[in-house]
């Protein structure tokens, strides 16, 4: 499955461990947004990753990009494809 997880934290040290951990799996697209590509089992534990990383200093959202969705999206200027077909 194909997501968007973006997030806002202010704490320097929590947002370079963030950005860490979705470097890990995915691209990014700007400063504090990324694309990931992830079965369910990935889903629940980098979604406990981040949370226990978090640990209430901000705020992530993570954003479910279907399939046909992701192939329909379009950015101007990119350098890198976003997702991978499955």
């Amino acid at each position: 499955m194909h997501y968007i997880i973006a997030f806002d934290v202010s704490d320097d040290k929590v947002r370079r461990k963030l950005c860490k951990i979705l470097l890990d799996k995915g691209v990014r697209i700007q400063e504090s947004v990324f694309a990931v590509n992830l079965k369910k089992h990935e889903l629940k534990s980098i979604t406990k990753r981040l949370e226990q990383t978090l640990n209430k200093q901000g705020v992530i959202h993570i954003i479910n990009v279907c399939g046909s969705c992701a192939k329909k999206s379009l950015a101007i200027n990119k350098e890198i494809e976003y997702y991978v077909t499955d």
